[in-house]
């Protein structure tokens, strides 16, 4: 069963999230797992908005070769995104329904937990 916030975020929330916070949208929230990152590192991150703060880790590990994903309900956010950091691999859905041929060592939710549906 598909909760609630899930539908809600997948229909429209998750857009007009990103038209409401897309000027707030900071980089400097993943500044504090940038000593754990190695080089050569598969990150994904749940709840990415259109890449910003994957985008920094890329920017401020310049000699590091990082292969960066990221996953938005958000139609706008993913394809904003896409357009500003081609570097990344940026994707709509959602945490329960990843689809990824790799595996991660890595992995961050900085700020998508609210929405985690509270059903069994």
């Amino acid at each position: 069963m598909i909760g609630k916030q899930k539908k809600t975020f997948l229909k429209n929330e998750g857009n007009q999230w990103f038209k409401r916070n897309k000027s707030f949208i900071s980089d400097s929230t993943s500044d504090a797992i940038l000593p754990f990152i190695k080089d050569k590192d598969k990150i994904l991150e749940i709840g990415t908005s259109d890449g910003t703060k994957l985008n920094n880790i890329l920017k401020n590990l310049p000699g590091y070769t990082l292969d960066l994903y990221g996953v938005d309900p958000s139609e706008k956010a993913i394809n904003s995104g896409k357009d500003e950091y081609p570097n990344l691999k940026l994707s709509i859905g959602t945490s329960d329904q990843l689809e990824f041929n790799t595996t991660f060592l890595t992995w961050l939710s900085l700020e998508a937990f609210y929405i985690l549906p509270t059903e069994n």
